[in-house]
């Protein structure tokens, strides 16, 4: 998310994505809100994966998600978060807005799996 300058975590996720079959697009660090929500249009994403760092990326997390909800062509793009501040805090990801929440980059790929396939079964 925009303010975030730490990228292993969101890296290895999108290499653990590209392992299983995926097609990503990484953005890389510290993206702005506006360019995220447009690269989420622009490449039609099945999935946002966000990594949020610290505490305070949090809020900027929040607003991305709302930006996209707003767009009527990403509003039904599942947005999956993870990270450390979200680490035991069971239910959050919901209060900002996500669709899920993964602890591990495995985690995530299956998370998203499911998701797309749901989705595409028309469930």
């Amino acid at each position: 998310v925009e303010g975030n300058c730490h990228e292993i975590g969101i890296r290895m996720i999108s290499d653990i994505f590209e392992h299983d079959g995926w097609r990503v697009v990484f953005l890389g660090r510290d993206v702005p809100v506006e360019d995220t929500c447009g690269a989420v249009i622009e490449f039609s994403a099945d999935v946002l994966a966000l990594s949020v760092t610290l505490p305070g990326h949090l809020e900027t997390a929040s607003r991305l998600i709302s930006q996209l909800r707003e767009n009527d062509e990403s509003r039904h793009t599942p947005v999956l978060i993870g990270g450390n501040p979200l680490l035991g805090e069971k239910e959050f990801w919901r209060d900002l807005g996500a669709d899920g929440y993964a602890s591990t980059p495995e985690d995530a790929v299956e998370w998203a799996n499911r998701k797309v396939a749901k989705e595409n079964s028309g469930g």
